[in-house]
């Protein structure tokens, strides 16, 4: 009955862009018409428009279909009633055109759409790998989730500089949680901001390299519990504070490999909590740079770089959208997600099905641009959900 069930949604979303008529629709009784319209940028070419493909993600299913514009870039197409999530992200000429519409509802009729879509441009370096959802502690019971950890990667052909790069997570920590923000011009970085050392080329990152931030635990969590990782390297990058963090069951004394000066600076705390938080189920997380003349720390003694939130006594720093240089929001699976980045930083979300089985957020491989520059490139369109997927077993695992 499950196998059928899929099939006939197939069939309906395959009639819909094959753009067969309602008299040869024999599944018409059960659909309606979506159609969306997106508000596309001024100086977005008019002849890209038919080459936009839009995304659509049934949410309680998490079945994703795709179709292609018409030549005034619009959709219409036909599907069962249900919630949707809909996104565009094209890529031309090194921009990035994205958007996304989430909860859009069919109900038993027709239902009429607009997207609003922005321009952004890709990282030179991108978050390559989430692991932030634990893992069981088999053969032991119960489970665990102080072995956190995130890769960042060198997606051109220069080399890149680590030096002053910062980190954070952005508020809400959950996806599902009340979103209490309105401007889309900040992230909104919660708890701490984290900053790489260096004096400017300290810590340099060549093509297609990788680099490690330990978010939670700089030890070997594997010789405990098989199925976590081995986070004492000596080129990784961590997340330590004690002073601010004493939280030692998340933040332990560093492994004996740990450089000193791989350890992170908290720039500023700002939250109350004992350990850095890091969601284990929906982060939004974020990489950032001050432009040239202003550092992390002069901004933050600006007046309105630091906030209060409001309803609640935690305070919030404003990180400008132009500074990220990366950002990736993953939503659950089956929650009532809002979304907490813009979207010119990640123009959808990525979903994650549940914390505890050792599963990461990984980003997939540009094939055909890995073989015309002879190293690893990463696909990157500012768009989560289809530059991202949800990997079985951490790349970290051995």
């Amino acid at each position: 009955m499950k196998r059928f069930f899929y099939i006939f949604i197939l069939s309906v979303f395959l009639s819909a862009c094959l753009d067969t008529g309602p008299d040869n629709n024999p599944y018409r009784d059960y659909t309606h018409t979506l159609t969306v319209c997106p508000e596309y940028p001024s100086d977005f070419p008019s002849e890209d428009k038919s080459l936009v493909t839009l995304m659509i993600t049934d949410r309680n299913r998490s079945t994703t279909y795709t179709c292609k514009a018409d030549e005034n870039g619009n959709f219409k197409v036909s599907l069962p009633d249900g919630s949707y999530r809909l996104s565009i992200s094209y890529k031309y000429n090194e921009k990035v055109l994205g958007g996304l519409l989430d909860r859009v509802i069919l109900s038993g009729k027709d239902n009429n759409v607009k997207l609003g879509l922005a321009i952004s441009v890709s990282g030179s370096i991108v978050f390559k790998e989430l692991y932030f959802g634990g893992c069981t502690k088999y053969p032991l019971q119960g489970t665990y989730q102080s072995d956190s950890y995130v890769i960042l990667h060198n997606n051109t052909s220069e080399i890149q500089y680590l030096d002053s790069l910062c980190f954070g997570t952005c508020d809400p920590y959950r996806s599902i949680a009340t979103n209490v923000w309105n401007n889309t011009d900040y992230a909104h970085a919660a708890q701490a901001i984290w900053q790489i050392g260096g004096n400017g080329s300290t810590f340099p990152l060549k093509p297609g390299e990788d680099a490690v931030i330990v978010v939670y635990g700089a030890i070997n969590h594997q010789s405990m519990y098989p199925q976590s990782v081995d986070l004492n390297k000596s080129d990784y990058f961590v997340c330590y504070n004690s002073s601010f963090f004493p939280n030692t069951n998340y933040h332990p004394t560093p492994g004996n490999n740990i450089k000193q000066d791989h350890i992170l600076n908290v720039v500023i705390k700002i939250g109350k909590a004992n350990a850095f938080t890091f969601s284990y189920k929906s982060p939004a997380t974020i990489i950032f740079k001050c432009p040239n003349g202003t550092t992390i720390q002069d901004y933050l003694q600006q007046e309105g770089s630091v906030i209060q939130k409001p309803g609640f006594s935690d305070k919030i720093v404003l990180v400008p959208n132009e500074w990220i240089i990366d950002g990736v929001e993953v939503f659950e699976k089956s929650g009532k997600n809002t979304k907490r980045l813009d979207s010119k930083v990640d123009a959808s979300a990525i979903d994650f099905s549940g914390p505890f089985y050792g599963h990461t957020i990984y980003r997939k491989t540009d094939e055909n641009s890995s073989t015309i520059y002879g190293f690893e490139v990463l696909q990157d369109t500012n768009n989560s959900a289809d530059d991202m997927y949800e990997r079985e077993i951490q790349s970290l695992h051995n």
